[in-house]
């Protein structure tokens, strides 16, 4: 049996839950599964008893003030420790080790969670390395590829056998509990990481724009923690939509599923995405999405058939759609189903583990 770790950020994020479907996705039990928990946050106490109750072994390390070359070297400790035949890294932060993993023998594969379009110089350089030494080099979506390789250009690299794996979800988890009564009063829900590429001040600002059109009942949800949040709370009180919005904080992934199960419409605003868990989860849920319309999102939400694009960054556009959506203007219950059948035909953890078991 192959022993695996998987590196993931230690705090919020979708690293998580990709992680742990490509464990849950392991039906057969083709693999020991290990996992290190690495960022500047403590670990999700989610995590913690996910691992425990799998009896999954875990380590962490919290980088935070400490100093890069420390950092490395307790991450490469732990590693060492748990003796995988292979690593999963769903992080760029640990590619200065990977030389020394292959040279003692350890299998990587490199995961590119990062959207092109907000990797800076350094992350690039990263990209490169890790297409040199990694076994293989992970993209999310034929358009990150192809975009990758255009990017690159002559610097573009084979060597780490580029390959395309979609994330899967537990869509038996993440699944409609009722028909939704598509009547007021609305909920509309969001979640992630509070962080200005998520632009969740746009859903915000739309509020405003809908409080002052009269728009139907309805109420907003958003849930997570980040930079951005208390910029965020602000900005609702300012706008004088705080009766309109509950700030949800962070919230175990339980909850997240409970409110994706109840709400009317879910809203993603995000500027840059690769393959949004986010996303997935309230498709799979049979919840109309309504998300911005970037490269990323495309590759999961087909306008008018299994969701709705809006303009990125334009409140007005996106509190336009909203009130279609709450006026009964837009095919809800037709869409929701779309989304659900979507989810179920793609989504599926099982196949994304078979897909990276190949390179296992």
């Amino acid at each position: 049996m192959k022993k695996v770790t998987q590196v993931l950020y230690s705090g919020l994020g979708g690293h998580g839950s990709v992680a742990f479907s490509i464990m849950d996705g392991d039906i057969h039990h083709q693999c020991q599964h290990q996992f290190l928990f690495l960022g500047i946050e403590s670990v999700k106490k989610e995590y913690i008893e996910k691992c425990k109750q799998e009896k999954v072994p875990f380590d962490s390390v919290i980088i935070k003030d400490m100093p890069k070359h420390k950092a490395l070297y307790q991450a490469y400790k732990s590693i060492k420790s748990q003796n995988p035949d292979t690593v999963i890294l769903h992080s760029i932060t640990l590619f200065p080790i990977v030389p020394i993993l292959r040279l003692l023998g350890i299998k990587v594969v490199s995961v590119d969670h990062n959207a092109n379009a907000i990797k800076t110089k350094f992350e690039w350089l990263s990209i490169i390395f890790l297409n040199i030494f990694a076994n293989t080099q992970v993209y999310l979506t034929n358009n990150q590829l192809d975009d990758t390789k255009r990017r690159l250009g002559k610097f573009y690299l084979k060597l780490g056998r580029p390959v395309v794996i979609n994330n899967g979800i537990d869509t038996q988890l993440f699944s409609p509990k009722k028909q939704i009564n598509f009547e007021a009063p609305f909920q509309i829900f969001a979640f992630g990481r509070f962080i200005r590429i998520k632009d969740f001040q746009s859903i915000i600002k739309a509020v405003k724009i809908l409080k002052e059109q009269n728009a139907p009942n309805f109420h907003v949800y958003l849930a997570g923690d980040g930079e951005t949040f208390e910029e965020c709370k602000s900005l609702s009180n300012e706008l004088s939509v705080e009766n309109q919005i509950t700030f949800l904080g962070m919230q175990p992934e339980s909850v997240l599923l409970e409110y994706l199960q109840k709400t009317h419409l879910y809203v993603h605003s995000s500027f840059n995405e690769n393959m949004s868990t986010a996303i997935m989860q309230a498709m799979s849920c049979g919840v109309p999405c309504l998300v911005s319309d970037i490269p990323g999102n495309r590759a999961l939400i087909k306008d008018k058939f299994n969701g709705w694009l809006f303009e990125t960054n334009h409140p007005e556009d996106l509190a336009k759609k909203i009130q279609l959506f709450l006026n009964h203007q837009l095919p809800a219950e037709e869409i929701a189903q779309n989304a659900r059948k979507y989810a179920e035909d793609h989504f599926s953890m099982v196949r994304m583990f078979d897909n990276y078991y190949k390179f296992i």
